[in-house]
C-alpha cells in the first residue's frame, strides 16, 4: 500500500507500519506513530468523495452518540480534512480500535451482535437527515453500481462471460427471482419504517472482547432505507444458507438481543424473509458492478448464492417470521 497519505498528517516519530487483515472492501495497514497506534484505510468498495465525506460525517456525528461500543472516528489531517486524496487513490487514518474477529461466532455473540445493532439504531434515529451519506438505498436497484445500470438487463456477453446455455438459464433465474422483489419494493416496502441503517451489518463488522461488542466498524454501505434491513443482513450474513444448514439458535439469539432495545413491528417482522433475499441481490449487483470497473471476472457464485438464498425463503421464509415475532418484548 501506497504509505505516502500519511504525510497528511501530524504524526509523532517514530512512524512504523505493519500489516493487518485487510477487508473484503478496503485495504487497511497499521501505523505506529509515537505512543499512538492508527489505521491507514485505502478506500476501493466507493471512490466518490462525496460518499466518502459523507460516511465520516456520519462517523463523527455517532461517535458522539455515547454509545455503549466505539466507532471509528477518522483522524484529521494538518489542513483539518478527514480524507486524503492523490494519484494512488483515497486514504484516512482511524485511532486503532483493541478488539479481536473471532473464529466462530456462537448464540452468545449473535445475541450481543443483535442488542448492540437495536443500540445502534436508535442512535441513528436520532441524527439529521444531513448526518446521512449520499448513498443510494436499497430499493433503488438500478442506481446500486454505476456499471450496472440495469440488472434486470444482463447478459453472458456484458459479463465477458461464454454465451452458453448453462449461464444463460442461470442468469434467466436470477432475474426471475429480481422480478419478485419489485412488487414488494412497490409496497411493503414502503410502508416499513426507514432511518439511516449501517448497511452491511454483521458479526464481521464487528470488533469484539471476548462475546462484548467492542466496536461497530466498516460503514461503507449507509444510507437511508428501512431499519429492519439491518437485521435481515445480520441474519443472513451468519446463517449463510448456500452453503450450510442455517443456525436457528444464533438466529433466534440475534433477535432475542435485538428486542432487549427495540421492538419490531409486525409488518418488519413479516418483511424478513424479503429483506434476506433484496439484501442478496444488491450486493449480488454491487459486486458484479465492482468487478465489470476494475476488468475482473465476474463472480457467477454470487448469482447462486442469491438463488439459494430466496430458495431457502421461500421455504423457511413462515418460520422465520414466527421466531421473529416471538422474541419481540411485551408492549
Amino acid at each position: 500500500m501506497d504509505l505516502n497519505a500519511l504525510s497528511a498528517y501530524d504524526l509523532p516519530t517514530p512512524v512504523e507500519p505493519f500489516s493487518l487483515p485487510s477487508g473484503a472492501n478496503n485495504r487497511v495497514v497499521g501505523v505506529r506513530a509515537g505512543g499512538g497506534v492508527y489505521v491507514l484505510k485505502h478506500y476501493q468498495a466507493h471512490a466518490d468523495p462525496a460518499m466518502l465525506a459523507g460516511e465520516h460525517r456520519l462517523l463523527l456525528a455517532v461517535a458522539r452518540r455515547g454509545l455503549p461500543f466505539a466507532v471509528p472516528a477518522p483522524t484529521p489531517t494538518r489542513d483539518g480534512a478527514t480524507l486524503v486524496s492523490g494519484p494512488s487513490g483515497t486514504f484516512a487514518l482511524f485511532p486503532q480500535i483493541a478488539g479481536e474477529h473471532p473464529a466462530h461466532y456462537g448464540p452468545a455473540h449473535l445475541e450481543a451482535a443483535g442488542a448492540a445493532l437495536a443500540q445502534l439504531h436508535q442512535a441513528l434515529a436520532a441524527l439529521p437527515p444531513s448526518a446521512c451519506p449520499p448513498t443510494p438505498g436499497f430499493d433503488a436497484l438500478d442506481q446500486v453500481h454505476p456499471s450496472v445500470p440495469a440488472p434486470g438487463a444482463l447478459t453472458p456477453a456484458s459479463l465477458g462471460l461464454p454465451d452458453t446455455a448453462a449461464e444463460r438459464a442461470l442468469l434467466a433465474a436470477w432475474y426471475a427471482g429480481l422480478a419478485e422483489l419489485r412488487p414488494f419494493l412497490a409496497g411493503p416496502y414502503l410502508r416499513l419504517p426507514e432511518q439511516i441503517v449501517h448497511g452491511d451489518y454483521c458479526c464481521a463488522n464487528l470488533l469484539w472482547r471476548g462475546v462484548e461488542v467492542v466496536a461497530v466498524i466498516d460503514f461503507e454501505f449507509a444510507c437511508r432505507a428501512v431499519r429492519a434491513l439491518d437485521l435481515a443482513s445480520l441474519i443472513d450474513l451468519h446463517a449463510r444458507v448456500w452453503a450450510r444448514p442455517a443456525d436457528w439458535a444464533g438466529i433466534a439469539a440475534g433477535l432475542r438481543g435485538y428486542g432487549r432495545h427495540t421492538r419490531l413491528r409486525d409488518d418488519e417482522a413479516a418483511a424478513l424473509p424479503a429483506l434476506m433475499h433484496l439484501r442478496n441481490a444488491v450486493s449480488t449487483i454491487w459486486w458484479t458492478g465492482r468487478s465489470l470497473r476494475e476488468g475482473r471476472p465476474v463472480e457467477l457464485d454470487r448469482f447462486r448464492r442469491g438463488l439459494a438464498v430466496r430458495d431457502w425463503c421461500a421455504r423457511e421464509g413462515a418460520r422465520l417470521v414466527e421466531l421473529a415475532s416471538s422474541h419481540q418484548p411485551e408492549r
